[in-house]
């Protein structure tokens, strides 16, 4: 079975859900990536839904933003779409 479909939609909307979620805290790319320990360059990669980051590095990402990791996974419902079977995020 190939997952990369499922896994791309995944990472595009963790990412765009991170972009946002920045966005409306007010914080530039640099200033997050500061306070969620994480590199400028990942953070980019990671809101263009290029980076495969771990469940550690979402909670990091979560605290940075002064949320829960399960708030933020809210945006990432619609990634079910490709394979429901495959990804389980709430």
């Amino acid at each position: 079975m190939n997952d990369e479909p499922a896994r791309a939609l995944l990472l595009a909307a963790v990412g765009a859900r991170t972009r946002a979620l920045r966005l409306e805290a007010g914080l530039t790319v640099k200033e997050f990536a500061e306070r969620a320990a994480l590199s400028p360059r990942f953070v980019n990669q990671l809101e263009a839904g290029a980076g495969n980051i771990s469940i550690a590095g979402l909670a990091r990402v979560a605290a940075a933003l002064g949320r829960s990791t399960m708030s933020c996974s809210n945006g990432w419902r619609h990634a079910r779409a490709v394979n429901p079977n495959r990804i389980f995020l709430h």
